[in-house]
């Protein structure tokens, strides 16, 4: 709570009368909009030779001891920063609740290493919410390399938005190696046009800029309200969009980004999601685009006509507020990336794909030309609880946490935000693309890359953080191709890359239970067949199978091709080991005919081995 009642109720009506003269009524305007782009300039100029501003001095700041200090205490570096307080009515003792607040901080740092800070910077920030509504940018120039700290905060718990209270985000991003320098112009034309406002747009607010090192960019194509210019030679053709364009783009690769964020649902600290990404090695330009729909979160923090503020505090009031406003906004739109990007592959269906880029145009000027670019590693985590999250190895890792199927709501038990954690770790690629048609149930992943070590794809269901008593399972791949594609439909999988896989390890345990697949000399394509007949089939052999199913103490094998079953009745344990090699392609039919007692009632199999070989059996 804040006490206003003794407060200067009146210094934006001092202003007025300063601009106006006092001959022009507060009411005789009215502000209608406030309109994108907002752009902040610094300049962090060396107006003294022997004591610059842009080097911090060497004996105060270690350039590698210093440099990974939280922004707020760093000893080089300046930032702007931003905010907001929104009160409620005042009561009778003079109090005001606050109902709405938030801000961004802004802070730029020298590299790893150097003791150099920015001299000039410009940050724009652009949205067409007064147009078509489709576009949001970042947009950055910086005459030399640095870091960049950026913290946003808003609180809406204390305000009702659709019969619910808002909610409470924290978000929190280090760009290690911002860009510097300026792309050429034909580039930054090139970028402007992939988004839908190519240089003459009438809906684009402000004008191309003529320097720019960094942009960020999200589109929403399906808001687009007039045609965008067709232009083949772009990565994304405009005229034929997709729903969604995320990019980012620069004059060069970016040494690491991550991005921290908490969001609490009404407030409630036992109703909350968390996402963290790290990047690593972004390349030149990076493009994610797909059906998944982007909205704009609806909220509305301006209000043009407000009978408390007299036209100038609106003039200012609303300016801030608009600008906190596009910050925001895209705050929430990448909060919600992760949910709407895992819908693709959800029971609606749709399309994602992620390029890797060396820059937009097809052909600069000089005559450097668009090459697939790669992208060094990305991490990620997600979810509503503490959950197992893996750092040093390649992994998909799924987890679902049984005490939180609910959790305690500001409006009572409700379901968590993210019902299944999720924790993710890939190397080296250049491209991913899946697809999922609902109606054919087609199936469709397509992934390329430098070859890569193992990768793990798991599922884990554990209860809090008690992990003595889990259900897991998990595929171990010994080596990733630099290609691979797996195409699904209801009858097959084919499976096709561009080197052969050494084994794939599969184990699954609950309880005492313990199941095991080991799959060793995977060739680089080969089809499953599913649904009635199911099976393997390839043109060159897999080099072996193994199984193992136990519940024992001690699970009993043999060497070479096998088939060994074991039961301990007494102790109601029990052991399956069998191997195979050489297989060619490995075949179940089903029944002819379920009801038959004959042969027509009974499955059939078929086996074809590139050679013959000892086959053991013990039971």
């Amino acid at each position: 709570r804040f006490s206003i009642s003794n407060t200067i109720g009146n210094i934006f009506g001092l202003l007025t009368d300063f601009l106006t003269g006092g001959a022009l009524p507060a009411d005789a305007l009215s502000l209608t909009s406030i309109s994108a782009p907002y752009s902040i300039a610094i300049r962090n100029t060396n107006s003294d030779a022997s004591n610059k501003q842009t080097e911090c001095d060497e004996t105060y700041y270690d350039v590698f001891n210093d440099h990974s200090s939280i922004s707020e205490t760093h000893k080089c570096g300046y930032g702007v920063g931003i905010g907001f307080l929104q009160f409620d009515q005042v009561d009778s003792q003079g109090q005001a609740e606050v109902i709405d607040m938030g801000y961004i901080d802004v802070g730029f740092h020298p590299e790893y290493g150097s003791n150099v800070l920015p001299e000039e910077v410009d940050l724009v920030l652009r949205n067409d919410n007064i147009g078509d509504n489709t576009f949001d940018t970042v947009e950055l120039y910086s005459d030399v390399g640095a870091d960049l700290w950026l913290h946003y905060f808003e609180d809406r718990s204390n305000t009702l938005e659709g019969g619910t209270f808002g909610n409470i985000t924290d978000s929190r991003l280090w760009i290690r190696g911002i860009p510097s320098g300026t792309l050429p112009q034909e580039e930054i034309n090139a970028i402007f046009t992939m988004i839908g406002e190519a240089p003459g747009s009438s809906n684009l607010p402000g004008d191309i800029p003529d320097r720019l090192s960094f942009i960020l960019a999200i589109k929403n194509f399906s808001g687009d309200a007039t045609a965008n210019q067709n232009d083949l030679t772009l990565p994304v053709n405009p005229a034929a969009p997709p729903a969604t364009l995320i990019m980012v783009a620069g004059t060069e690769r970016i040494k690491s980004l991550s991005y921290n964020s908490t969001l609490m649902r009404g407030g409630y600290a036992t109703d909350v999601s968390s996402l963290s990404i790290h990047v690593e090695n972004l390349p030149e330009v990076l493009i994610l685009k797909g059906s998944f729909q982007l909205s704009s979160t609806g909220l509305s923090r301006v209000n043009f006509n407000d009978p408390d503020l007299n036209t100038i505090s609106q003039l200012l009031d609303n300016a801030l507020l608009t600008l906190v406003e596009v910050v925001l906004d895209l705050g929430s739109i990448l909060n919600t990336l992760p949910d709407l990007i895992v819908g693709t592959a959800g029971s609606s269906g749709g399309e994602l794909e992620v390029l890797c880029l060396s820059q937009v145009r097809q052909t600069w000027n000089d005559g450097s030309v668009r090459s697939p670019s790669s992208l060094g590693v990305i991490s990620m985590a997600i979810g509503s609880s503490d959950h197992p999250w893996l750092t040093d190895s390649d992994h998909i890792l799924l987890s679902q946490d049984t005490e939180i199927e609910q959790v305690d709501g500001r409006d009572g038990p409700v379901g968590p935000l993210v019902p299944v954690a999720m924790s993710l770790r890939i190397s080296n690629i250049s491209r991913v693309f899946q697809s999922y048609d609902p109606v054919t149930s087609i199936r469709s992943l397509e992934l390329g890359g430098q070859q890569s070590g193992a990768l793990l794809v798991g599922h884990i269901r554990h209860s809090g953080t008690d992990f003595s008593d889990v259900t897991a399972q998990s595929a171990m791949i010994s080596n990733r191709p630099g290609l691979l594609s797996v195409v699904q439909d209801p009858e097959k999988l084919v499976y096709t890359a561009s080197e052969p896989i050494g084994t794939i390890t599969y184990g699954g345990e609950q309880g005492a239970q313990r199941n095991a697949i080991r799959l060793e000399g995977l060739p680089s394509s080969f089809q499953l067949n599913l649904g009635d007949s199911v099976g393997f089939q390839a043109d060159t052999p897999i080099t072996s199978i193994m199984v193992q199913m136990t519940n024992a103490t001690t699970p009993l094998t043999m060497d070479g091709d096998h088939f060994r079953f074991w039961v301990d009745a007494d102790q109601a344990q029990a052991s399956l080991s069998a191997k195979i090699s050489n297989v060619q392609s490995v075949q179940r039919y089903s029944p002819i005919d379920p009801n038959s007692t004959g042969p027509e009632g009974s499955a059939r199999y078929s086996l074809q081995r590139q050679v013959s070989a000892p086959f053991s059996i013990s039971m």
